[in-house]
């Protein structure tokens, strides 16, 4: 079983991201004590369809499955995708369901912390925008 990342596998787990694949790597340690980690236990929900938005997830390991509203898988996300931010920018409700497929951590951001990241880090909203504009349509469809 993977323990928690350590700040500095935090910061490299980032780089490897398309949101943070830009920044540098003092920028990035500076990020990534800014985040929390959780740990993901095997079919636990982790938010459903509708819940209040509070976090953005990032996968350091395992895997998380995406859910209809009927809780069909449409989606299965690996380490270094990222996922439920665009409920912080929407209507503040999650508009799907996300359940740990395996054992894993995620490194959570809440919309403060993003708000201050991308005001330090501007290419971050960048990236975002380009995650939205893949699927209009909202559809959380965002891997590396």
């Amino acid at each position: 079983m993977k323990t928690s990342p350590n700040l500095i596998e935090k910061a490299f787990l980032l780089k490897k991201t398309s949101l943070f694949e830009e920044i540098n790597l003092d920028d990035l340690l500076a990020i990534a004590e800014k985040l929390d980690t959780i740990e993901m236990q095997t079919n636990v929900t982790l938010f459903k369809e509708g819940q209040s938005a509070q976090h953005m997830y990032i996968i350091t390991d395992g895997s998380v499955e995406l859910l209809d509203s009927s809780m069909n898988p449409f989606q299965e996300l690996h380490t270094g995708s990222f996922f439920g931010y665009e409920a912080l920018f929407r209507d503040g409700k999650h508009c799907y369901h996300a359940r740990a497929k395996t054992h894993g951590h995620l490194l959570a951001v809440t919309k403060k912390q993003l708000t201050v990241i991308i005001g330090e880090c501007p290419s971050v909203a960048i990236r975002l925008l380009e995650a939205f504009s893949k699927h209009p349509e909202h559809k959380p469809l965002f891997t590396d």
